[in-house]
């Protein structure tokens, strides 16, 4: 009888540490990336900053791809931020300007009224998001947005998180 009781215990603590792993898994992988990786990850020549809680799910010399895993943090959603490599076709800073015509008329094809378009700087480069309230009652924000450099970014999630997403964009530099 008393080794059913604590056979009985030890599965049920083995269940509850399973649970916990499970339930905490990519936390645990974006902690196990940091402690691997630092804070910071290359792309095409850049160093971009991986804020804590965030996981690297995808990384080549051209591209990577992070996602948010703090329960708080994405709501219903995870926020993720892609960070991909376009290379020019000659070395000067490309020209954003019919990027942001076709994006307005884009939208204001659309019936959109109330366009907002942010710039955001980063290591001399300058990166454009134009967006719209296509959908005012969403709880997902997609953006895609160009640069000056090599660099584009998309963003998804909530509209709480672009800050973050602003702040990783602005933190990029040459490495």
């Amino acid at each position: 009888m008393k080794k059913t009781i604590s056979l009985l215990l030890s599965c049920i603590v083995i269940a509850a540490l399973t649970y916990f792993a499970y339930a905490k898994r990519l936390q645990i992988a974006a902690k196990a990336w940091h402690w691997r990786h630092g804070n910071s990850a290359i792309v095409s020549g850049y160093q971009v900053h991986v804020p804590d809680g965030w996981l690297v799910t995808s990384q080549t010399d051209e591209d990577l791809d992070l996602i948010a895993t703090r329960a708080g943090e994405h709501g219903t959603v995870f926020a993720n931020i892609l960070v991909g490599t376009v290379r020019p076709r000659s070395s000067y800073p490309r020209d954003l300007t019919f990027w942001r015509l076709h994006q307005r008329q884009w939208l204001e094809n659309r019936g959109l009224k109330e366009i907002d378009e942010r710039t955001l700087d980063f290591d001399g480069a300058t990166a454009l998001y134009i967006d719209g309230e296509r959908f005012p009652n969403a709880t997902v924000l997609i953006l895609v947005c160009m640069s000056t450099s090599p660099l584009n970014f998309i963003f998804f999630g909530q509209k709480s998180e672009l800050p973050q997403f602003e702040a990783v964009v602005s933190g990029i530099h040459k490495h």
